[in-house]
């Protein structure tokens, strides 16, 4: 049996601030962060082909939220 716990959204905030550790989303969140499906966050990272790149954590592809702000406000290209 495996226990296993979830943290908030605070104690997630308050541990990246202490670890310096970059925030991250998964896919779904943050293609709704940029108003993009998140079949087209995944074409990106596939083909190498999009504004920004993902990394993969557990074989996962995680978002950082830095890369998102920026393609949102126009600054990455």
């Amino acid at each position: 049996m495996r226990c296993q716990s979830k943290l908030s959204d605070e104690a997630i905030l308050a541990l990246h601030e202490r670890t310096g550790v970059e925030q991250t989303v998964d896919t779904p969140e943050g293609a709704a962060l940029i108003g993009k499906e998140p079949q087209t966050l995944r074409r990106w990272a596939c083909y190498g082909i999009g504004p920004i790149k993902p990394i993969r954590i557990g074989g996962r592809l995680r978002w950082r939220v830095s890369d998102l702000k920026r393609l949102v406000s126009g600054e990455a290209a």
